[in-house]
């Protein structure tokens, strides 16, 4: 399973959610089989899994993973780790 990110092409930060982030998880299936997970509100998040399972969990992982430096680089307010909220989509 193969994940990753592009940080410095983060632009606008997700939108808060009640002292949280609310993010989109998105899914296609590529021609060998593999699913890919995607992150729109986080440019470049997105991974690769054998199943949609497996996508899920390694793309949840990877925009904790850059929520969690946007906050140590002072660009996300450290609030918007306290709840994070995943929406999948198709």
């Amino acid at each position: 399973m193969a994940a990753r990110a592009s940080a410095s092409t983060h632009n606008a930060p997700p939108a808060p959610e009640r002292d949280g982030t609310s993010l989109t998880v998105e899914f296609d299936r590529e021609r060998d089989g593999r699913w890919i997970a995607d992150v729109p509100e986080l440019p470049g998040v997105m991974a690769y899994g054998r199943t949609r399972k497996h996508a899920l969990g390694a793309v949840q992982a990877l925009a904790f993973e850059v929520l969690a430096a946007d906050v140590k680089r002072g660009r996300r307010d450290p609030k918007a780790l306290m709840r994070v909220l995943f929406t999948v989509t198709s």
